[in-house]
């Protein structure tokens, strides 16, 4: 990758987010490019850390953002180094931009710390092929004063997300894929009214009424995203449409 493209990916990246007003702290940036390299087959020269993966140049893609004009950055007490974006024409590739829809959609509402947990997870997996077992000690080892509960429950999110496997669904034919970050209040009421927890649950399909036959031939031949079973409920109202509701668990 052209270290002028790694520039333009950060703008689109950091667009994105404020678009949701999610955070931008330049951590967080480092560590979604981390994810964006395994997306994108991308080498980017990401060496392991104390708080996570970490690359140089991801670094020097934002000063070159900054030289040229696209980003900002700021300081606040309670948030540390961020970076906003100024109106400015950089052109992206189609792929990439959707590359960078899928990272925010899965990943943008992730603060810095979870984010440093879930990428040390997807560092040891793929460089090393740690156990789960093995990740969740050597996370906790570095800080014993972490909530241990939540380490393993990122860490598992961080196994399951682990392959791109959200492609490999027929989207297109009308599907909302959902993960556990994204229950809304409205789709909450729904859970509550199935008596449906959602501690334990890795992902939700709703799939349009017509789609049912589809996507119970598709969960036969296993159950995506790394989830343990998976189970269908009967049809629901979501956003003024009937839908399927398939719920995937982790345990």
């Amino acid at each position: 990758m052209k270290d002028i493209t790694g520039a333009k990916i950060l703008y689109w990246l950091v667009k994105g987010l404020q678009k949701r007003h999610y955070s931008t702290t330049i951590n967080k940036l480092v560590k979604l490019m981390y994810i964006f390299e395994r997306l994108s087959g991308e080498d980017l020269d990401y060496e392991l850390r104390y708080n996570g993966p970490h690359s140089s140049r991801v670094i020097y893609f934002i000063h070159i953002g900054k030289h040229l004009g696209w980003l900002e950055d700021h300081w606040k007490k309670e948030m540390g180094l961020f970076l906003t974006t100024k109106e400015a024409d950089v052109d992206l590739d189609e792929k990439d931009k959707q590359i960078i829809q899928e990272l925010i959609d899965r990943y943008g509402t992730f603060s810095t710390n979870e984010l440093n947990v879930i990428t040390t997870a997807l560092f040891l997996k793929t460089v090393y092929n740690a156990s789960e077992e093995d990740i969740i000690y050597y996370i906790y080892s570095l800080n014993p004063k972490r909530d241990l509960e939540q380490i393993t429950k990122l860490v598992i999110r961080a196994e399951s997300g682990a392959k791109n496997e959200i492609k490999s669904f027929p989207l297109e034919k009308g599907a909302i894929i959902l993960n556990y970050r994204f229950i809304n209040k409205e789709l909450f009421k729904i859970l509550r009214l199935f008596d449906v927890s959602v501690n334990d649950i890795v992902y939700i399909a709703l799939v349009p009424m017509e789609c049912e036959k589809e996507y119970e031939d598709l969960f036969e031949e296993g159950t995506p995203f790394a989830t343990r079973y998976v189970e269908k409920f009967n049809p629901m109202e979501y956003n003024g449409a009937r839908y399927i509701m398939f719920v995937g668990y982790r345990s």
